[in-house]
């Protein structure tokens, strides 16, 4: 997949969409800030970071045109993601397995 294409099926999804893709993008970053091991490469991650900045651009722009604000958007989605999230479940279990590990 190219540049383009990407950027032509981005241009084709809803701004809830879009706002759910910057929460997991932003949700993997960080996960690689405190696994470093499981991180892609710096090369990969350039790549992420412009597809994200991308993203932000199609929301702001949509925001602009349908009159709502794409970065309250994504806060709203935040929010709406249920308790049992795996992400947040995952996370939980790491930290459990790392207190279990120290005692």
């Amino acid at each position: 997949m190219n540049w383009q294409t990407l950027k032509t099926f981005l241009n084709t999804l809803q701004p809830n969409t879009l706002a759910r893709m910057v929460i997991d993008i932003e949700d993997a970053q960080e996960d690689w800030e405190h696994y470093p091991e499981e991180a892609p490469s710096a090369a990969t991650r350039k790549q992420i970071n412009q597809v994200l900045g991308y993203i932000m651009k199609l929301g702001v722009d949509w925001g602009e045109t349908a009159d709502f604000d794409f970065a309250e958007m994504i806060e709203q989605v935040r929010a709406d993601q249920p308790a049992d999230d795996w992400l947040l479940e995952r996370d939980q279990q790491d930290q459990e397995n790392w207190t279990q590990d120290l005692q």
